[in-house]
């Protein structure tokens, strides 16, 4: 065999291989597509939190907030920091009675109301067959001037200062709790469970009629729970 018909050969081998590599390949990327299902819209996720939804609070960090200098030195792109929910400052003994409690706790309304009346017990000293059960009378507020008083002063001084920290808590816990419950099926599921972050958001009707409502790029990523001790 002369050298023409060496390199002839080695020549014919070389395209058959390419040939098979490329046709593995294929097969590769078309088996791929078989057992991944296309997202065309957010509605597919299974959980969804958008960058735009971070408080940009002490306790946040996001690296769309940063300078272009400090972005490429960070690794991380978004970090929050468990906050310490408080519970309602304690309402005078007085008041007890006329406020309710789940209004007290909630820090949305704008203030807790005061109860038109309350119950008062007495004991039935008049009728001897009934000197061991009770009566109930109501009092209203209007008969009680100082309460409406006392209950200005709790409000302003205490419960307003109280919900208006308490309000810009929960919001950062709310981020905190979507991101902790991505991060519990991380661990949970493994390698099934898929962290994605997107950029460039895409919305698109297709001829066939199906909307794709999705990140043009996603790249995956992962969240890593830090504990810090006090």
């Amino acid at each position: 065999m002369n050298r023409s018909n060496v390199d002839n050969y080695h020549s014919i081998d070389d395209v058959q291989l390419r040939d098979r590599a490329n046709r593995l390949f294929t097969y590769l990327l078309e088996l791929t597509k078989l057992r991944t299902k296309a997202i065309r819209t957010l509605q597919q996720y299974e959980q969804v939190l958008w960058l735009k939804d971070i408080p940009q609070e002490p306790e946040c960090h996001c690296i769309a907030w940063e300078s272009t200098e400090n972005e490429k030195q960070s690794e991380v792109w978004v970090e929050i920091h468990k906050p310490k929910l408080k519970p309602p400052p304690k309402a005078p003994e007085l008041l007890y009675p006329w406020l309710d409690p789940h209004q007290v706790e909630d820090s949305s309304k704008d203030f807790p109301e005061l109860r038109e009346r309350i119950p008062i017990n007495i004991l039935d000293g008049h009728n001897k067959e009934r000197q061991d059960e009770e009566q109930i009378l109501f009092q209203k507020l209007e008969e009680c001037p100082e309460i409406e008083s006392l209950w200005e002063q709790y409000v302003e001084e205490e419960w307003w200062p109280w919900a208006e920290e308490d309000r810009r808590l929960r919001n950062i816990y709310e981020v905190y709790k979507g991101l902790f419950s991505i991060y519990q099926k991380q661990q949970r599921l493994g390698e099934t469970y898929e962290v994605v972050l997107g950029v460039g958001y895409l919305t698109w009707l297709l001829p066939s009629g199906q909307m794709v409502a999705r990140h043009l790029i996603t790249a995956q990523t992962s969240l890593i729970l830090m504990l810090f001790v006090v």
